[in-house]
């Protein structure tokens, strides 16, 4: 099954799921979700693991300056 994160109005949500952002991200689950909590991008919603966008970018663009 594929997950496609572009939206009709060409935004992408705020808060990503665990697969989104595997798919964002171009990597394993697993790594996805390491790299979102070693970054602080967990967020919990309920029961849910939801991680933040804006913090996942800002955590990329560090680690592309280094």
């Amino acid at each position: 099954m594929k997950v496609i994160l572009k939206p009709l109005d060409g935004t992408l949500p705020e808060l990503l799921t665990s697969k989104e952002l595997q798919v964002y991200l171009r990597v394993s689950r697993g790594t996805a979700e390491k790299f979102g909590k070693a970054c602080g991008a967990e967020r919990r919603v309920g029961r849910k693991l939801l991680f933040d966008l804006e913090t996942i970018n800002e955590a990329i663009q560090k680690k592309s300056q280094e």
